[in-house]
């Protein structure tokens, strides 16, 4: 049912339009028992030649006749794509009384609070966003909850700093905060806080941004926030007050994660200079090292070799007395001059280490840079050193972590015999750990297994099955916890867990590579009765998609014997 007193130009809207308004307020009403109206926008030329306000509230006013008691309706955004046809078609007064009378008709239409506010706060954004800050100013003022006044505000002060009014902005984000801290309920003075500080940083005005992170209650909250603004200022050059603010934050480690960052965005951008001094700054020892040899690697790669010496140099500024943290700078600038070429004063640095561990660990490293940059000789020559700085390690566990990675670094660097005989004796030697403890049964397992697949990649499936037999263990030894929050665990299900996972990682690779005898015979070691029908099953498969039916159905029963 239409309408009585319909305005004299409403016939001039499109006949379909009217429709559509209507089926879709009826069509919401009986679905949500409310109604959401969104009408398509008329075309602008239409509006342009009547020069008249489309009068969309009639039109809504039209479907609410439809509505089903009690209506209830809710004023969705597509609504005021009608006010802007009206900008775009440069009727800006029209528009701006269109928007004066979509604000008039929310106060007065009957609908919950927190609806009505969300309603004036899109209208007072979409006035600010076409010029009419006052208009805007005005509609906020009409929203009822103060958390929905701050937020409109910070809206609108966003964007009027964007339009260039910086002066205003500042009165507009001012009016926001007293409103915030006044006003708004404390369960959600800390979200308010923390969107108008975002609102300002966005708006550019980080030294305003700032004083309101201060006061933001939640520390998470307050991190996140200066964390964004110190970000902002390192971008823009103000390194000062990047660490004005950070200090700010609480807790050393916030400030280390925002400072390595921000040094690893500048070396992404090529700004070394500024990514050192950014790094310098970390107070962590170890993040420091980590944070300067990155910027340092980067600076070789891009020929900066002088440049890349001086940043690695930096790592001997932390603290002297921290031997760890002076061991692991050592290693850092040790990579570094291999990495950028220096490999004779690299081999020489690394023999100078007394941790045999580290030693053999980074000449493995450098070997590898030496067989990529096509020296094979010397790479073997560092191997070889490399594994006779592992006979000064007495404890079995280092020592096959140790052969372990020249294995697998010799993997990389082309060199299977050496790799096969160093696994091996890392597979010697991790047999032998002794597990007392948690710590130790998955030390012993997680070594095993890194050398299992390395085995893996060079194809030797025997080997690889008697590395990951090894992870077996007593079975009567109960494991006393490590850490006071670890329940005491018998070694059987820890070992037999990364056991059963590597000998499935295994047959994986023997079907892939279509050895499907050799992995059936792998399949064979799984304990786990349902991993090891698993793993039969996925054989059997490969053998059907190889054309070996006969072969895929002796596996899938050898897989049902398996469960039962």
């Amino acid at each position: 049912m239409l309408v009585k007193n319909r305005p004299r130009f409403l016939p001039a809207v499109p006949h379909r339009w009217l429709a559509l308004a209507i089926g879709c307020a009826a069509t919401a009403a009986s679905t949500f028992g409310g109604a959401v109206f969104a009408a398509p926008s008329p075309d602008s030329q239409t509006l342009s030649a009547r020069q008249e306000s489309v009068l969309v509230p009639e039109l809504i006013r039209e479907a609410q006749s439809y509505f089903p008691k009690p209506g209830r309706l809710t004023y969705y955004p597509e609504v005021m794509e009608v006010w802007k046809v009206q900008y775009r078609s440069g009727d800006h007064k029209g528009a701006a009384k269109s928007l004066n009378d979509a604000r008039r008709y929310v106060v007065e239409a009957p609908n919950s609070p927190s609806n009505k506010d969300s309603m004036l706060r899109y209208i007072a954004e979409t006035q600010a966003r076409y010029g009419d800050v006052k208009g805007a100013r005005r509609t906020v003022d009409a929203v009822v909850r103060p958390l929905d006044k701050v937020l409109g505000l910070g809206t609108i002060a966003e964007i009027v700093a964007k339009a260039g009014d910086r002066k205003l902005s500042r009165r507009l984000f001012s009016d926001a905060q007293k409103i915030a801290l006044a006003n708004v309920n404390p369960v959600h003075r800390g979200n308010s806080l923390s969107y108008l500080a975002g609102a300002v940083t966005r708006a550019g005005d980080l030294t305003m941004a700032r004083e309101f992170a201060v006061m933001i209650p939640d520390d998470r909250s307050k991190s996140q926030a200066l964390k964004n603004i110190a970000y902002l200022q390192t971008e823009a050059g103000d390194l000062s007050g990047a660490k004005e603010t950070t200090d700010r934050l609480p807790g050393a480690n916030s400030r280390g994660v925002l400072l390595k960052r921000t040094a690893v965005a500048k070396t992404g951008t090529g700004e070394f200079d500024v990514a050192r001094q950014v790094a310098s700054a970390i107070e962590g020892t170890d993040e420091k090292a980590y944070t300067l040899t990155y910027i340092a690697e980067k600076q070789a790669e891009a020929g900066d070799f002088a440049g890349a010496w001086r940043t690695a140099e930096r790592i001997w500024e932390g603290d002297k007395s921290n031997a760890y943290g002076r061991r692991n700078a050592l290693l850092s600038i040790i990579r570094v001059h291999a990495r950028i070429g220096n490999v004779a004063d690299a081999k020489k640095a690394a023999q100078s280490v007394s941790d045999a561990w580290a030693c053999g660990s980074v000449l493995a490293s450098i070997a590898v840079i030496q067989a990529k940059s096509g020296d094979g000789g010397g790479a073997q020559r560092t191997f070889a050193d490399a594994k006779e700085a592992t006979d000064a390690i007495p404890e079995a566990f280092p020592k096959s972590a140790v052969l372990s990675a020249i294995g697998r670094a010799q993997i990389q660097a082309g060199l299977p015999g050496g790799a096969r005989e160093n696994l091996l004796s890392a597979c010697r030697f991790a047999a032998t750990i002794v597990a007392d403890t948690m710590e130790e049964v998955r030390n012993k397992a997680s070594v095993l297994r890194e050398i299992a697949m390395a085995q893996v990649r060079m194809g030797d499936w025997d080997a690889a099955r008697e590395s990951a037999a090894a992870i077996g263990g007593t079975r009567a030894r109960r494991i006393e916890p490590s850490f006071a929050n670890e329940e005491p665990i018998g070694d059987i299900y820890e070992y037999e867990r990364v056991r059963g996972e590597t000998f499935e990682s295994i047959a994986d690779e023997q079907v892939a590579a279509g050895d499907f005898a050799g992995a059936t015979r792998t399949a064979d070691a799984i304990l786990n009765p349902i991993h090891k029908a698993g793993t039969l099953c996925r054989i059997a498969q490969a053998q059907t998609k190889a054309g070996d039916t006969s072969g895929a159905k002796i596996t899938l029963d050898r897989a049902k014997q398996t469960t039962e």
